[in-house]
């Protein structure tokens, strides 16, 4: 492999470093560990009070890390309310730190008061009051200075544009000698310790315990113990992403599930009177979530939900998540290690991944269920990767067990498995030139094990389900395919507002202007466009109102039209008797969903274009170091792109060249990127579990392409010979290594 290639060093001889150099160097590295994850997510903090004497209005802050301009990509808004005192807090953590700051405390005319401000850094904390604060203030515009009292500012707004400066002290975010040295200092003497403490333990063991010694040194015990204090490390940095701030939307639903496994030890999205079991959500992350309150709470104590959702214990149960980051980190090593063959390498992309995924608030500081897949994705891929090389019936289950485990945390893994376990089959007896007496055992046994395994994880769930809810059905989330139908009937000028509205910046950017672009008001009500605004808008209020009167004729958006249809229907059940109208109104859209897709099948299929790319470009609030703001997104775009043409060449060249290695880490997230587009509304959301994998794909390209200009330049060079270079290609699965027992 080329990065392997990359690594090897030719020297003049041997060099035995001493132990006493060997000491140095370990504490030198475990100080630079401790700067690099010191300086990585530094910390700053902002506080102020605003309150306006008169109407309602808005407030908004803007930032800058550099001297840039200020940029609405770099922001945070408020609504303020008259004769109210709002307090804004806001955070920022990263490599760089905020230098400006801009104040807009409102967008009309009128008197309005700030103070005190708050602010904090890695150097020291600052608060501001009165007078203090107005020396703070600079470049004011559209404000009048009315008084400077003791705890506030007051002003008078002149204009629509009001807004202040406030520049921030370089010291405030980097620490002092003082708070270095000693630090530096513990660093080290840890590190050069840690290193005598497992020399000397190694020598130890060698006198006592040849045998053991000579084991553990062949199973690379120092090599695995620095791997699993790397994800642990990435870990804890995951963790200072994760805030106190309230759970909301979906993730309300699984928090409820955990709450009630963790109180009641029943599956539910109920509370109250009205606990029953149910299957509203898939079970897994909530049963991981129950179990980890379990444990928390172990000390005493009884958390309520709303405790739990909307509060300082917030945090507390987010942190649940820190289990599937390490565990989803791990993964991505093992995958990068053993298909780019190189320790350095796996390194490279496990940070890539880390950064663009599992480090993202998006992820981690929620509970939806896009983490732990992603996470059950990895491991699915791995225990596939490795089962297909070795062809071993034992790893095949593995998979199997895995995917089940994926399946109960995403229900659309069991369509996706349903296609992909007998693909794999097909391929393995492609690949392994199988003679007729052993096509059974060489393609049609390991497609049966990964289905038992398969079967071992979601069939009792499945029977449970049947038993309590008479509904064989993993979740009650397949009415979704209704709504997908209802999308199908949107016209050809809506079609254009699906990828304006969820394309890249750079798509907006090239039809500004057009017909292809919004004219202003496309979005709002009477625009083009309207019926595809689920967010904010002038109608967003009364939209609300007619989902939850299950009023849809009332409905403008696309979105709370059918959620409206649903709840109406299942309001005429539940006022009718009905002993189970969860369940009825779920079966009733899904079959409704299902005729009208087959009824007009072409244009079905013609509208997947479109929810395809709806939620392919679903990587967002990923801030690139040193980067323009104005480029920010425009590069994590170009990287969506990349790992996603990555993603489905490797997945197409695997099963056309019959590399096993691809397909096993490419087949499961192409299957469920294609189910999405096939049968959901496809929000970019749904896309993010397979974006470790994508990734992935795009590190074994780019490989790949290294590897090859390596090998032309040696090739080319003047009086190089010819040598037999390994390529890629010679780890391809078409033989087996190990057959299966009896073949």
């Amino acid at each position: 492999m080329f990065f392997r290639k990359l690594s090897r060093t030719r020297g003049l001889g041997s060099v035995h470093p001493s132990p006493i150099s060997r000491c140095l160097l370990a504490g030198g590295i475990a100080v630079l560990l401790f700067a690099i994850f010191t300086l990585v997510d530094r910390e700053f903090a902002f506080e102020l009070n605003l309150g306006l004497y008169d109407d309602s209005d808005h407030a908004e802050i803007f930032y800058t890390l550099r001297d840039d301009p200020f940029h609405p990509r770099r922001s945070n808004r408020w609504t303020t309310r008259s004769d109210h005192t709002l307090n804004l807090m806001w955070a920022y953590r990263g490599l760089e730190t905020p230098r400006r700051i801009r104040v807009d405390p409102r967008a009309s005319p009128g008197r309005l008061y700030v103070g005190p401000l708050r602010v904090s850094g890695a150097g020291g904390d600052i608060e501001l009051n009165g007078y203090d604060l107005l020396q703070w203030i600079q470049d004011p515009h559209q404000l009048e200075l009315v008084s400077a009292e003791r705890n506030k500012v007051v002003f008078r707004a002149l204009g629509s544009d009001p807004h202040f400066h406030i520049r921030i002290p370089k010291d405030l975010n980097w620490p002092g000698i003082r708070w270095w040295m000693p630090r530096v200092a513990f660093a080290f003497v840890f590190g050069a310790i840690t290193w005598l403490a497992l020399q000397t333990g190694a020598a130890w063991l060698r006198r006592t315990s040849p045998r053991l010694h000579a084991h553990l040194r062949d199973v690379r015990i120092g090599h695995w113990t620095l791997v699993l204090l790397a994800c642990a490390a990435l870990t804890y940095q995951v963790s200072l992403q994760i805030t106190d701030r309230h759970i909301v939307g979906d993730a309300i639903q699984n928090l409820r599930a955990a709450h009630n496994i963790y109180l009641h030890n029943t599956f539910s999205h109920r509370d109250g009177d009205d606990l029953i079991p149910t299957n509203f959500r898939e079970p897994l992350p909530p049963f991981v979530t129950g179990a980890y309150l379990k444990l928390a709470s172990l000390n005493g104590g009884q958390w309520s939900f709303e405790q739990l959702r909307s509060s300082e214990l917030s945090r507390l149960v987010k942190l649940s998540n820190l289990i599937w980051v390490f565990l989803g980190l791990l993964a991505t090593w093992l995958l990068a290690q053993h298909l780019l063959r190189s320790h350095f390498a796996a390194m490279l992309v496990t940070g890539f991944v880390f950064w663009f995924t599992f480090h993202t608030p998006r992820l981690v500081d929620t509970l939806y269920t896009e983490l732990p897949a992603a996470t059950l994705l990895l491991w699915t891929a791995y225990a596939l990767l490795m089962a297909t090389q070795r062809r071993s019936l034992l790893l095949f289950l593995a998979a199997g067990l895995l995917l089940g485990l994926l399946t109960l945390t995403k229900a659309a893994f069991l369509f996706v498995g349903a296609v992909a376990i007998p693909l794999i089959g097909v391929l393995l007896l492609l690949s392994g030139k199988t003679s007729r007496a052993s096509w059974l055992r060489g393609g049609v046994l390991p497609s049966l094990t990964m289905l038992v395994g398969l079967s071992v994880l979601v069939a009792p769930w499945m029977v449970r389900n049947h038993l309590l809810l008479g509904d064989l059905e993993i979740s009650q989330r397949a009415a979704v395919v209704y709504g997908r139908a209802v999308l199908n009937q949107m016209s050809a000028e809506e079609i254009k507002g699906v990828f304006y509205l969820y394309g890249p910046h750079l798509y907006q950017r090239i039809v500004a202007g057009t017909t292809l672009a919004d004219l202003g008001d496309d979005f709002e009500r009477g625009g083009r466009w309207q019926r595809l605004n689920r967010g904010a808008s002038t109608f967003a209020l009364s939209d609300r109102e007619a989902r939850h009167a299950g009023r849809p004729e009332n409905a403008v958006s696309f979105h709370h039209f059918v959620s409206a249809e649903g709840v109406a229907f299942h309001r005429q059940l539940k006022e009718s008797g009905h002993p189970n109208p969860d369940a009825a109104t779920n079966d009733h859209f899904r079959d409704q969903g299902m005729r009208m897709i087959l009824e007009q099948p072409g244009r079905h299929l013609m509208m997947s274009v479109p929810f395809f790319w709806k939620g392919f470009w679903s990587f967002r609030h990923v801030h690139i170091p040193f980067a323009p703001v104005h480029w920010q997104q425009e590069i994590v775009e170009i990287v969506n792109l990349l790992s996603g043409l990555a993603l489905f060449g490797l997945f197409v060249l695997g099963v056309l060249r019959l590399r096993l290695d691809w397909v096993a880490v490419t087949l499961l997230p192409v299957g469920m990127l294609l189910l999405h587009a096939l049968f959901t509304h496809n929000i970019p959301r749904y896309s993010v579990a397979a974006h470790p994998l994508m990734l992935l794909a795009l590190a074994v390209v780019v490989a790949g392409l290294l590897q090859h200009l390596w090998t032309r330049l040696r090739h080319d060079a003047p009086g190089a010979r010819n040598p037999s270079v390994p390529t890629m290609a010679n780890h391809s699965t078409r033989r087996p290594d190990h057959p299966l027992p009896g073949s």
